[in-house]
């Protein structure tokens, strides 16, 4: 396209060249009828036809090298930047796409990232605030246990002692009986304390 444009053009120029001699040609021959031979040589009129030749020989030697030397390298030059410039623009765009394709599973990894974390942040809030009850309720129950068990001994010991009276008031009454006679509470205390202590 480039390379038509340039040879339509010096096509044209060619023509408006050889249209301005061809209207200019008369009026050199009539001054150099008119001029003597002392003028300047190249208003000569009667070196103009093979001025004319010569300048048609070089206007189609250069003609010739311009169109199938220089034009067609140019062109050739032109073809190759349009194809990397096209090249280099599909290779940016797939190259952006890829970019928005990373961007977009990078985001959306981030939010399953947020959601997961947030997910986990929630259950580990209830699971220590279920622990945290577990434990206020082991607590409290640690504390019951712990009352009873010594509400436990203390009734315990308090049935002990009474039970070690009424054992001492029974063994005294039973001795009094089978041998008639009245032993001292101290000796039957002992005696009895001493039993208890093997039974228990």
């Amino acid at each position: 396209m480039i390379v038509s444009k340039i040879i339509y053009y010096l096509r044209n120029l060619w023509l408006v060249a050889l249209s301005g001699i061809a209207y200019k040609l008369p009026a050199w021959a009539a001054s150099k009828k008119q001029s003597d031979s002392s003028g300047l040589p190249q208003f000569d009129t009667s070196t103009y036809s093979s001025q004319i030749f010569w300048l048609i020989i070089s206007f189609l030697l250069f003609y010739f090298i311009m169109s199938t030397k220089a034009i067609p390298r140019i062109a050739f030059v032109l073809r190759e930047r349009q194809k990397r410039i096209e090249g280099d623009i599909n290779k940016a765009n797939s190259l952006r796409e890829e970019a928005d394709e990373i961007r977009i599973k990078y985001e959306r990894f981030l939010a399953e990232s947020r959601s997961q974390a947030n997910e986990i942040i929630c259950n580990s809030i209830n699971q220590i605030a279920n622990q945290r009850a577990h434990a206020k309720e082991a607590l409290k129950s640690s504390e019951k246990i712990k009352s009873a068990e010594a509400i436990i001994i203390e009734q315990k010991t308090k049935a002990l002692n009474s039970l070690d009276f009424v054992a001492c008031e029974a063994a005294a009454a039973a001795t009094r009986k089978l041998i008639g006679t009245q032993i001292s509470k101290s000796k039957v205390t002992k005696v009895v304390t001493a039993i208890m202590r093997k039974n228990t």
